[in-house]
C-alpha cells in the first residue's frame, strides 16, 4: 500500500480519537481544549468566559495556537466536544494536556 506521511498521520489521528472520545469531556469556560492534530492540522480554543453549561448552548471560543490563532467561533456543544480531544494548559513555551 502506498501511502503518505500525512496520510498515515490522519489514520493515527482517527483512531485515537475513537479511543479518546469514549469519555465525555466536561468543558468549562475559561478552559483551553487541543483537537490533538499534528503539524498544521493542530489547534488550541479557549472556551469563551461567558459560556454555560445549558447542553443546548452554542461554545464560543478564540484560538489561541495553530495556524489560525487570533480567529474565533462559536458551534455547537457535541461538534465542539467531537473536535476537542483533551484539555491542555500552557507550560511556559508549549501546550501541556491535562
Amino acid at each position: 500500500m502506498d501511502i503518505n506521511e500525512d496520510d498515515l498521520l490522519r489514520i493515527y489521528e482517527l483512531a485515537r480519537g475513537h479511543s479518546d472520545k469514549d469519555k465525555i469531556m466536561e468543558i468549562q469556560a475559561g478552559r483551553c481544549f487541543s483537537n490533538g492534530g499534528f503539524g498544521h492540522h493542530w489547534e488550541v480554543r479557549q472556551v469563551s468566559p461567558d459560556y454555560s453549561t445549558d447542553n443546548n448552548a452554542r461554545v464560543a471560543y478564540q484560538i489561541i495556537a495553530g495556524t489560525q490563532e487570533g480567529g474565533s467561533g462559536e458551534i455547537s456543544l457535541g461538534e465542539f466536544r467531537a473536535w476537542a480531544s483533551y484539555a491542555v494548559v500552557r507550560n511556559k513555551d508549549s501546550w501541556r494536556r491535562v
